[in-house]
């Protein structure tokens, strides 16, 4: 992540700043065919909750992983109620 450090620093008291270098890797992005939308509709009578997207999520992680060489998985989720 990326901050204004002169700003970060003034607003702690001119504290001092610390510059740790990062690294750059490729990325692979990948997008579900599956609108999460119609999944939201298919559920809404059923849950109020975002269940649905987030199975649909975890099923697509998962086919990554068994489809595509090895490697890392960033995931990320859309709300505090589905990482709790």
């Amino acid at each position: 992540a990326t901050l204004d450090v002169k700003k970060f620093s003034a607003y702690f008291n001119n504290c001092p700043v610390l510059e740790l270098p990062g690294r750059c890797f490729p990325v692979d992005i990948y997008h579900s065919k599956t609108s999460m939308r119609l999944l939201d509709s298919e559920y809404s009578e059923v849950r109020q909750t975002r269940i649905p997207q987030l199975e649909a999520a975890i099923d697509t992680v998962m086919r990554i992983h068994v489809n595509e060489p090895p490697g890392h998985i960033l995931f990320f989720l859309t709300g505090q109620e589905e990482i709790h």
